[in-house]
């Protein structure tokens, strides 16, 4: 990962690595705000910098959750991942 938010796999690459980031962190903010609140107020303080003035909240608080978009989710990984957690599990024990 560190190549590829420092550019080292090229512009395109870069881009698409730092709007990852960026869309994890948002969401992960959304999610903890309620929990975490200066916290998670202090790291959208910083990001909404990147955000166009007319879709820029005051805080992270005014934001709503966003809903479930069920057509990303994929049941193929979700299963590949539980199979891989509960073969973890087992080697632990």
């Amino acid at each position: 990962n560190k190549s590829r938010l420092k550019g080292g796999n090229g512009d395109e690459e870069w881009k698409k690595s730092l709007a990852t980031l960026y869309n994890v962190l948002m969401v992960t903010i959304k999610v903890m705000a309620p929990f975490t609140p200066f916290l998670t107020e202090s790291m959208y303080q910083n990001l909404k910098k990147l955000i166009p003035d007319e879709k820029r909240e005051d805080s992270i608080h005014y934001i709503m959750i966003p809903d479930v978009d069920k057509s990303k989710i994929n049941l193929t990984i979700e299963r590949a991942v539980q199979r891989m957690q509960e073969v973890i599990m087992a080697g632990r024990q």
